[in-house]
């Protein structure tokens, strides 16, 4: 038979009677808590990141589409740097660039591309 033995304090509570938490149920509580955020981050990181790649995506492709445009109207392909494109015809406010890190869409072959996501 297990008998349970209660202390009574100069206060007047016992120890099975004390209120509020003890530093373990506080510290396991922020614990959990801690886990559960993390977790919840993980999920929300990819998002962004493919949120930042779909961007990029939709400007190559409006790039790829005046420059369909430039070479219906010249019969020739620009250089890699795009620089013929970079007028007020094709692209009033300059030419884009990648909106997720910044870097110049190039043309390799017929095709634009960012050598960042490349």
């Amino acid at each position: 038979m297990i008998h349970l033995i209660t202390t009574t304090k100069p206060d007047g509570y016992s120890n099975a009677l004390r209120p509020g938490f003890s530093l373990l149920e506080i510290i396991l509580a922020i614990v959990i808590s801690s886990m559960v955020a993390m977790m919840g981050l993980h999920y929300m990181r990819p998002t962004g990141a493919h949120s930042h790649d779909q961007a990029c995506e939709l400007t190559r492709q409006t790039v790829q589409f005046e420059l369909g445009r430039y070479q219906g109207e010249t019969g020739l392909l620009p250089r890699s740097d795009l620089r013929e494109l970079n007028t007020a015809t094709y692209f009033a406010n300059g030419l884009p660039k990648c909106p997720a890190q910044g870097g110049a869409y190039q043309l390799k072959g017929a095709e634009v591309v960012c050598p960042l996501h490349d």
